[in-house]
This record gives structure tokens, sequence and C-alpha cells, in this order.
């Protein structure tokens, strides 16, 4: 069994910049192991945009309802989801159901006929009782034979509004830690004091929590909208022809308590509360080390012609080994050429 070591390493680099020159930049990130495992580019990688869904236990709507699972056993990697709608992701439960003909064009006005973006209450003719209940989200893949010994990695972008994943039957935990402090919490989902009342913070509908009062539990869970999970998938599917399945048990989040896309002023509330794996998925291969998830912090001065740049990349390593080398950065302007280049070494 192994391990994944995740360490953030920043650079800074002071370029110069001309007035005539848009400040986009285009930054490469490579890292070169001079000692430990080996390490190989990443020669795989799919976005799952095809997905199916039904709701969990009940649903208002008939034809809803005919589809809902009614236990857990939807989980299998073998359990049929013929009778499920088709779904994209990114996309929410509700405007798959829309696009699926489940309800009508909610742009659609029932007087005169003529479509208005902006002006109808069919938002409201919804049935909430579709989503008082979790739905599931499904998708089959297969991953080419050559990718077999390597790291797979599946990634999400977002879930709305919290999730249980599971790979071929087996539930995932989320072992990494991307949450960095408590305070965090307090602009997100509902985090109460250890001594509260629990019903203080109830709210009407399913929603996901009714207060977190563990941090260390709270923060390993896939929680949060505007979150990113990478998850070591490798002893969990198969390579080759052999079908994998992905299942995504959603739950909505709690109305105006849980930080989420609709939580803003000028937004209706749509009925589904915006569930769903509103996120892109993808699934990806990886040697033993790994970058991941670049950023780049920049500061122009007033006249324009100089600019700081702080670059940050988690790096990461799947085995128990150590792991050394150089990480270089080279940063190209639009028209692709090297604005500059900086190396960090040692990087371990």
């Amino acid at each position: 069994m192994t391990v994944e070591v995740i360490i953030k390493i920043m650079m800074m680099i002071n370029i110069g910049l001309k007035r005539c020159v848009k400040a986009v930049l285009a930054i490469l990130l490579t890292i070169s192991v001079s000692h430990g495992c080996a390490t190989k580019e990443e020669t795989f990688s799919r976005q799952l945009t095809e997905w199916k869904i039904a709701p969990a236990v009940s649903a208002t709507t008939p034809a809803l309802n005919a589809i809902a699972v009614k236990d857990d056993a939807a989980k299998a990697a073998d359990y049929s989801t013929s009778d499920w709608l088709k779904a994209v992701a990114p996309g929410t439960v509700l405007g798959n159901l829309v696009d699926a003909g489940v309800y009508d064009d909610i742009f659609q006005p029932d007087n005169d006929g003529e479509i208005n973006e902006y002006f109808n209450d069919n938002l409201s003719r919804i049935p909430e009782g579709d989503f008082d209940n979790q739905w599931w989200y499904s998708t089959d893949f297969t991953i080419p034979s050559g990718e077999a010994g390597k790291k797979i990695i599946l990634t999400f972008k977002g879930i709305s509004y919290t999730g249980e994943i599971y790979v071929n039957g087996a539930k995932v935990s989320n072992k990494y830690i991307n949450i960095t402090g408590e305070n965090y919490l307090k602009n997100g989902p509902t985090l109460v004091d250890a001594g509260a009342e629990v019903t203080d913070y109830q709210t009407d509908g399913s929603g996901t929590l009714t207060g977190v009062t563990d941090f260390e539990e709270y923060k390993n869970q896939f929680i949060g909208t505007m979150r990113t999970y990478d998850l070591d998938v490798t002893d969990l599917v198969k390579t080759g022809s052999v079908k994998n399945n992905i299942k995504v048990k959603v739950t909505k989040p709690v109305y105006r308590d849980d930080l989420t896309y609709y939580w803003v002023d000028w937004n209706p509330k749509p009925a589904d509360a915006m569930m769903g794996l509103t996120g892109e998925v993808f699934l990806h291969s990886t040697g033993s080390a790994r970058l991941a998830n670049p950023a780049v912090a920049s500061k122009v001065t007033v006249d324009h012609t100089t600019a700081r740049l702080n670059l940050y990349v988690d790096a990461s390593n799947f085995t128990a080994e150590g792991v050394s080398g150089s990480l270089t950065a080279v940063i190209r302007d639009p028209e692709g050429k090297v604005v500059a280049t900086i190396t960090k070494e040692p990087v371990s």
C-alpha cells in the first residue's frame, strides 16, 4: 500500500512587460527526478462527460418515482442503469431533467408562446419533492491496457453539495488534505461550536448538514461546491477491455446555509438547489511523481513595466520512497516566445 505525499512548492520570478503585450502568459511546469522513484509524463487523460441519473428513494413526478432507487444496491458496479436518464457533467440534476424532457422548457411561458428569458415563474412550478432525496449519477468507462502499472487518478472539480463516491462498488474516502483550517469552513458549510445544540442549526428540506463539530472528520468528506478532489483509484480499477463503473450519490445544499452557486440575491432558487456534478470530471494516469493544481499570483507595477509572479504547484509522491529533483517553470507570451525560465532545486 502506498501513500501520496503532497507538498506545495512556491517559486517567485520578476519579468518585464511590454505595454503593447497583453498580460496573458502560458506557464509550463516540469519536474526532473534526479534520484528516488522514476516518474513518467501523464499519457492518458479523459473527461467523463456522459452519465446517467436517477433519484434515490422517491420523487414527486411519477416518471421519476418509477425509476427511483429504493436502496443502496445501486452502488454496485453491475447494477442496471438501463432505465436511468441520460445526463452530462458538468451540469445540475434539474438542468439534465429539462434536457431529458421531464419538465417543459423553463423559459417557455404558457400564455402567448413567446420565449422570454427574463420574466416567468416556471421555476416555481417544478416540484421540489423531486429533490427532497439524494440523486445517483453513474458512468462506465475503460482504461487502455497500456496504462497498467501507472497511477490512475480520478478528479472531481465540483460536487454540489455532498457526494458519496463508489468506484466499481467500493466506497472511496477523501484522504487528501485540501482544506487548510477551520476558518475556511466558517465561510462554507455550517460549522457549529462543539457545545451547541444541533437543533439550533436544522433547516427545512433534506439538506446536507445540521452542523459540524469535528473538523478532522469533516475535511475528509466530499463536501463543497468549490472544492477539487484528486483520488487515487489505482487499486480499484482495471485496464484493458474490462468495463469500470463510477457512481456518485449527491445531496443538495441547505438553502442559505451552505455556500454554493445559487446563493446570491439575484438568482431565483432552483428546485434542486443546483445539486449535481457541477464541475468537470477527469480520469488520468501518472507515474510515481506528479505535478498538479498550478496557480499564479501576480503583482504588476503601476507603470506596467514589471510583474512579480508567485508560482505555486502541488508536487505529489505516490510512494513511500523519497523523491528529489529540480522544478522548472517556463513562461511564454501569447505568441509562444519564452519570456522567462526559472529552476528550483533541489526539490524533495
